[in-house]
Order: C-alpha cells, then sequence, then structure tokens
C-alpha cells in the first residue's frame, strides 16, 4: 500500500525541530512531545525513512522491477549510514528510469540529503509516479464504463 507522501516541508518546519531540540524534550509542554512523539514534519525521522521506503517498494512490486534493495522497519534508535541514503537514491533512480513521471517532477537529489527541499524532492518523485498510475487507472475504470474503455486525456493525467 501506498502511504501519502510528504513533500511540503517548509524552512518553519525545520525550525520548529531546532526550537524543539533547544528547549529540550524534558521541558517541552505535553503538547510539544506529542507533537515531537507523532514525528515533527522537519525532521527526517524513522517514520519518514520507513515511508520512503515502503512506497519505493510499493512501486517496483507495482511495475514489477527487481533489483531495489528495502528495508521498512527502521526504529527510533537506528541512524541511517550514507550507505542506507546512496541505496535509497539508487532505488530511486531506478524506479525514475522504469516509470514515468510528470514533467514538472523533480530530479533525484544526491548526497548529502541535508536540507527538507531535498527530502522532499525524494518523496515527491515517489508521489507523482504514484500519480500517475492511480489516475491511468481511474481513467480506465470511469471511460471503460462510459466509453468503451476510451482513455481519458485530461489535466488529471500528466503523460500518456
Amino acid at each position: 500500500m501506498f502511504i501519502t507522501a510528504i513533500f511540503d516541508r517548509t524552512e518553519q518546519d525545520v525550525q520548529k525541530v531546532r526550537e524543539y531540540r533547544e528547549i529540550g524534550y524534558r521541558n517541552l509542554t505535553d503538547e510539544q512531545k506529542k507533537e515531537w512523539n507523532d514525528g515533527l514534519k522537519g525532521a527526517w525521522n524513522c517514520k519518514d525513512i520507513n515511508r520512503v521506503e515502503n512506497n519505493i517498494q510499493f512501486l517496483a512490486d507495482l511495475f514489477k522491477i527487481d533489483g531495489l534493495n528495502t528495508k521498512t522497519d527502521w526504529n527510533y534508535t537506528d541512524i541511517a549510514s550514507v550507505q542506507d541514503i546512496q541505496r535509497i537514491i539508487d532505488n530511486v533512480n531506478k524506479l525514475r528510469d522504469n516509470v514515468r513521471i510528470r514533467g514538472d517532477t523533480p530530479q533525484t537529489p544526491t548526497l548529502p540529503i541535508n536540507t527538507y527541499q531535498k527530502i522532499n524532492d525524494l518523496e515527491k518523485i515517489l508521489y507523482d509516479m504514484y500519480y500517475i498510475v492511480e489516475n491511468e487507472t481511474t481513467a480506465f475504470a470511469r471511460n471503460s464504463e462510459n466509453f468503451g474503455a476510451e482513455l481519458y486525456c485530461g489535466d488529471a493525467i500528466a503523460v500518456i
């Protein structure tokens, strides 16, 4: 199952992480602690990495692309190595080589993945791949009922 991608992180999201880290977890309010534990948008944590790796594996399975290596059991105490991040980048590039993308899909970021923009780009690429297949499927289903399986060529479909 494709997990909803997050690609709208902002500098304010990153600033909130810095602010909370400066305050210290023990000094956060209960509301701030809940927000921290749920996963702050400005921090790339195990939930984010698991979502990215899950979505890579989902798309690889969907498009029957072999040779990708994913890890979807990251824990809070795990620290991704440079090799882990490079593996994720390589997986995204392999997907790009085999799956259609939109004209405005960002380029795959390169190491180091150390800005919210690069993380946004990784997730946006995966989202765009999923978006295309989901909208094509919906278009075929909708039009087979009304127009004998003609493909609708509207704004919801980026590439045909």
